[in-house]
Formats: C-alpha cells, sequence, structure tokens
C-alpha cells in the first residue's frame, strides 16, 4: 500500500515540474493590427486591438510634437485595446503620426494619418464700380490658410492702391481710389492669392465723359440800383468766369470767377449814376 501511495506522489511531482516547465517556456507574442488609420478632418476616438500573453505598453512616437493625437490609456495585459483621440486639423495639409506597442522585445507600429481641410478662397464681390471722383471702397476674403492681395500691374495703376495686403482666414481688404481726371473709365484688377487659389476683383471707374458745359445765357436786366443776379453753371470739368474788358467793367463784379462741376456765379453791379444803360 504504501509503495502504491509513494508511486503516486512520485507521478504527481514529476507531472507538476513538467507543466510548469512548458508553461515557463510559452513563448511570448504580439499582434497588433497594423493596418494604418485613417482619419477625418474633424478626428475623433478610434481604437487598436492587442493580443499578447503578456504586459505591454503604448506611446506616441515624437508625442512633445504631436499634441494633436493623445492617448487614452498606454499599457495593458493580454487582451486589450489603445484608445486614440484625434482632434480637428485645422490645416489644409494631411498630418501623421506613430503609435508604438512593445511586450519586451517585441515592438509593433501603427501610422495615424490625419487628412487635411480642403483649401479654399473665396471674395464677396467680382468687381466694384468706383465714381469719378474716387474714394475708399472694400471687399472681404476667406481662406482656409494665409493670402496676399496685389494691384496687378501695379506701376502703371498707382491711382489704385491697397491699404492692407495680406491676411490668414477672413479678412478685409481696403482699396483707395484717386479721383479720375480722364473723360475715359479705367481699370484695375486685384489679385487674391491662397496657395495655389487664384481669384480677382475689377476695380471699374468712371470717367468724367465728353466735355460739356451749360449755362443760363439769358440776358439779365439788373436794377437801376445796386443789384445782385445769379449765372447757374453745369460742367464736368473744371470752368472760370470772366467779365470781358473788365478795366472798362470796374462797375460789374464777379463773386468767384471759378468753379468745378456745377455751380453758380454771383454777378453784382453798381449803381449807375448815367442817364443811359
Amino acid at each position: 500500500m504504501k509503495t502504491n501511495i509513494f508511486k503516486s506522489a512520485i507521478c504527481l511531482l514529476i507531472f507538476t515540474i513538467s507543466f510548469t516547465s512548458c508553461k515557463k517556456q510559452e513563448k511570448p507574442f504580439l499582434t497588433v493590427d497594423e493596418t494604418p488609420i485613417e482619419v477625418i478632418v474633424t478626428g475623433g476616438e478610434y481604437f487598436i486591438t492587442v493580443k499578447s500573453n503578456g504586459e505591454w505598453t503604448a506611446m506616441m512616437e515624437d508625442a512633445q510634437n504631436k499634441d494633436w493625437c493623445i492617448l487614452g490609456n498606454n499599457s495593458g495585459t493580454g487582451e486589450g485595446r489603445v484608445i486614440v483621440n484625434i482632434a480637428e486639423n485645422t490645416d489644409t495639409l494631411m498630418r501623421s503620426a506613430v503609435v508604438k506597442i512593445t511586450y519586451g522585445e517585441l515592438v509593433k507600429s501603427v501610422l495615424i494619418n490625419q487628412a487635411g481641410k480642403t483649401p479654399f478662397l473665396t471674395v464677396d464681390k467680382a468687381s466694384i464700380e468706383v465714381v469719378v471722383s474716387g474714394g475708399e471702397y472694400s471687399f472681404t476674403v476667406k481662406s482656409s490658410g494665409e493670402w496676399t492681395a496685389m494691384v496687378e500691374d501695379m506701376q502703371n495703376k498707382d491711382w489704385c492702391t491697397l491699404d492692407n495686403n495680406s491676411g490668414n482666414g477672413e479678412g478685409i481688404v481696403i482699396v483707395n481710389i484717386t479721383g479720375n481726371t480722364d473723360i475715359l473709365m479705367r481699370s484695375a484688377v486685384v489679385k487674391i492669392t491662397s496657395s495655389e487659389l487664384v481669384k480677382s476683383v475689377v476695380i471699374n471707374q468712371a470717367g468724367l465723359g465728353s466735355p460739356f458745359l451749360t449755362v443760363d445765357e439769358r440776358f439779365i436786366m439788373m436794377k437801376f440800383g445796386r443789384d445782385e443776379q445769379f449765372i447757374t453753371v453745369k460742367s464736368n470739368r473744371a470752368w472760370t468766369a470772366m467779365v470781358e474788358n473788365a478795366q472798362n467793367r470796374s462797375w460789374c463784379t464777379l463773386s468767384n470767377g471759378s468753379g468745378k462741376g456745377n455751380g453758380k456765379i454771383t454777378v453784382r453791379v453798381a449803381q449807375n449814376t448815367e442817364s443811359l444803360m
């Protein structure tokens, strides 16, 4: 009886040693789906599945420069998953990061690619119509990034200048136009550029047109005593007025001898001391 018990104990001991030895010799393994994760512009929460027979860790490569990609957990045992939180990409360029999972000497890497915003550039006006006298005008630019504005053929368009010629995102371009002294309309083009995107705003300024001058040419009958009358002038130019043979007409004077556009001339006469008109 004792012999049988002893034999049984020996067999159990051998089985235990063999089982323990096999367990100790289990080969470490680490499997990760290394298919790159494609992330949309707005970002979100993504997962990496990990399978292992031991403790594993996860980390971001170059983490100090990848603050837009944060791990919700960085370790686990056996089977688990890594939570990856991605912020929105406000740039037009795609960006990438790498998550590295390690178990002992085993290393797996997963590439994270996030799409960039679709580049865009818009202006709120295709053209600006400017009056003859000129003035200050503006238009609004909206862009996904930095933009610049310039007047084409600038050296020959000194009558059209910009107060600001660059911005980032949304901004306003101020266009300053001097008065047009020519009879013809004139035009300039402001070009707005953001990366490879280009928009144009055409500036059209009216000209003076064909010169004209109209005057109320009625016969003015002045009173016997001192009197004052007006002459109405209409023109699209500067004009002057004078009394003919003024040196011999000192009794007839003008209050204003020049003007621009529409105006009035005041005619003053002294009392006539003669018997003749």
